[in-house]
């Protein structure tokens, strides 16, 4: 077609990549003049693992605006779309509702926590594949009633002003857009260890982080 150059970026990796993945993605890089990852870890993977030419490999940190994201009054805009009282705690996160990012375990945590905490709910902003489980996981931990599923929400920013706390659990990550929103708008972040994550959280002197895949840790932290 002409086009005289051609720029790839990774903006994360799959929960389990496909053993071809890494074959795959050096034969894309014979046919890419530059590869962009959007954190330390992916970059080290494409030139280790996937074994592109460094030379052609680059990071990119992900970044928000933060005068669109920038810390302010709670709206109470996500209690009333929920039919909750504002002076309800919510716990929330904001993404796709896929495997990777392992909401499954949010549900646990908060379930072990929520004895211990009842003012608070749960409140997952966005759709996916796994609404219906997550919905009858929490059905079967005895907390339906506290674990909100509102949808895509079009106007982020008011949304996470009316959460206490974020959480993202999830089993991998380039540099999550959600975290660094949270963090924006001035929210206490707790998140699982993986990928750019623990950067963006300064080694958890910037939030709590856990390992991926222990409920007890992230209720602890949640806590």
């Amino acid at each position: 077609a002409g086009v005289p150059g051609v720029v790839h970026t990774v903006h994360g990796l799959h929960e389990q990549e496909p053993w071809y993945g890494p074959a795959l993605k050096r034969w894309a890089g014979r046919h890419t003049d530059a590869t962009v990852a959007v954190s330390a870890p992916l970059h080290d993977y494409l030139v280790r693992v996937a074994r592109l030419p460094a030379g052609r490999v680059h990071t990119v940190i992900n970044g928000v605006d933060v005068r669109r994201f920038a810390p302010g009054p709670r709206t109470g805009a996500l209690a009333a779309r929920l039919g909750l009282p504002n002076d309800r705690r919510l716990v929330g996160t904001v993404a796709r509702l896929a495997p990777v990012k392992n909401q499954a375990l949010l549900v646990e945590a908060f379930a072990r926590a929520a004895a211990r905490h009842p003012d608070a709910d749960l409140v997952f902003v966005g759709t996916g594949e796994l609404r219906e489980a997550l919905g009858a996981q929490a059905a079967a931990l005895g907390v339906a009633g506290r674990v909100h599923f509102p949808g895509a929400v079009a106007d982020t920013p008011p949304a996470y002003r009316d959460l206490d706390v974020f959480a993202l659990p999830s089993f991998a990550e380039g540099t999550s857009m959600s975290v660094l929103e949270a963090m924006s708008t001035g929210l206490p972040v707790v998140a699982t260890a993986v990928g750019g994550t623990p950067h963006l959280l300064d080694g958890g002197r910037c939030g709590l982080l856990v390992p991926s895949g222990d409920a007890g840790a992230l209720a602890a932290a949640l806590d």
